[in-house]
């Protein structure tokens, strides 16, 4: 009789684990390496939960010093591949201790090395041809305020943390509620690592999936893979993101595409950078796997790929309407308006260049072009029938526009969930 109520009362926790876990929204961030995943994941738990504890921000500390370290010595060792010279040749014994020092203390000499080789012409003609080598976003941002994150009572405030950059080797969850017309809806994130090596772990948090967001780097056109310096960043984004799209175990979960780092886009236009300058290496890269024999499926695939960024140079952003482009404008003004520390240093704060507007589009273009693709199921029946593909333009180190963004994801988010549970909404 015991094993009878014990048995009953397990089926009956059971099923309560399962109402309980069929309520949950699970939300899955996915996108390439340096994309802004963890980022927007930050984000949430500042907008969402109760931010970060001191104990969590003295955590971030050490990270931040090794972001200096390995930004310094990435571009002195970065010169010799790019010629560049040292402009004062007294920071030449400050260049040989950073190639010589082989592990990382928090010293003086450190900083005092760091901050000479910073303010020399040599070291920031490097900075400003980083797309040619494996440079993290940070990496100005930190070294601008080494001064600072040099005390020994450093605490990084939200900018800094947002800005650390860490390799996501394992999946992070984060859990949070917001409160819905007079009820909790409980979401779940997970962030998992975006290279190469880490995307095989993406299967094992695939299952009941509420949405994805697609995380895509809008401004990595003139960058490579971390893992692979011969490979383009936003063409790899493409791939995964078809791959994504078309994966049959996800055909029920829709995607919120995140065009992120708008910011950095508009940054490189300012400094001279154009997509049109990078169409043919990206061309070449797609001819070169076509030559390599792979199947003809995923050739033809290839050669698709090719005829999108072929439309570049015919490409007129003006067609595709004033209020994308006044969404564009709007992410970069805010964003640079939130960045006091940049007013000063922006004579172009209040515009946002027509070329930064056309390659957003663009981007924005060929992705949503997958999406809208269309495709049969060996029965007939529509492949996308059952999930959609809405997108954003993100600055994920932006905490207004990320609170916007979310909450305009939230009620997408809510009505797929209610859909797929057969829930008619209006």
């Amino acid at each position: 009789m015991n094993a009878l109520r014990m048995n009953k009362e397990i089926e009956k926790n059971l099923k309560r684990m399962r109402r309980e876990e069929s309520q949950v929204h699970r939300i899955l961030l996915l996108g390439t390496g340096e994309s802004g995943k963890s980022t927007i994941k930050k984000q949430m738990q500042i907008i969402h939960k109760s931010g970060f504890t001191t104990e969590e921000r003295l955590s971030h500390v050490e990270h931040i010093r090794r972001n200096i370290r390995e930004s310094i010595i990435t571009m002195v060792c970065s010169m010799n591949t790019l010629n560049i010279e040292l402009e004062n040749v007294e920071n030449e014994e400050s260049k040989q201790y950073m190639m010589e020092v082989p592990n990382f203390y928090n010293t003086e000499e450190f900083y005092a090395h760091t901050r000479r080789l910073w303010n020399d012409k040599g070291i920031q003609e490097c900075y400003n041809r980083s797309s040619e080598y494996q440079l993290i976003d940070c990496a100005k941002y930190f070294l601008d305020k080494m001064d600072e994150v040099q005390k020994h009572d450093y605490i990084p405030d939200d900018q800094d943390i947002l800005r650390c950059r860490t390799i996501t080797t394992q999946i992070q969850q984060i859990d949070f509620t917001i409160r819905e017309k007079n009820q909790n809806a409980c979401f779940s994130a997970y962030d998992v690592g975006g290279q190469r090596g880490e995307r095989r772990k993406w299967i094992q948090v695939f299952d009941r999936s509420t949405a994805i967001l697609f995380l895509v780097d809008i401004g990595s056109f003139d960058t490579t893979l971390r893992e692979e310096p011969t490979k383009n960043r936003l063409l790899e984004s493409l791939k995964i993101f078809d791959q994504v799209w078309n994966n049959r175990y996800l055909r029920n979960v829709s995607i919120i595409l995140f065009l992120n780092k708008i910011d950095v886009l508009t940054e490189k236009v300012k400094r001279g950078k154009k997509l049109q300058d990078y169409i043919n290496l990206i061309l070449e890269e797609l001819q070169d796997e076509i030559e390599t024999g792979c199947d003809e499926n995923y050739q033809a695939r290839l050669s698709e790929y090719q005829e999108l960024f072929k439309n570049y140079a015919n490409f007129d952003y003006k067609q595709q309407g004033k209020k994308r482009k006044s969404s564009i404008i709007k992410t970069v003004k805010k964003h640079i308006q939130n960045e006091q520390m940049f007013l000063d240093n922006h004579p172009w704060k209040d515009e946002v260049p027509d070329e930064a507007i056309r390659m957003a589009e663009f981007v924005k273009d060929i992705f949503m072009r997958v999406a809208k693709e269309k495709r049969k199921t060996e029965s007939g029946e529509n492949w996308h029938e059952n999930h959609s593909c809405e997108y954003f333009y993100t600055c994920a180190i932006d905490t207004d526009n990320i609170r916007n963004v979310l909450e305009g994801c939230r009620t997408i988010i809510i009505k797929e969930h209610l859909r797929r549970l057969s829930i008619s909404v209006g």
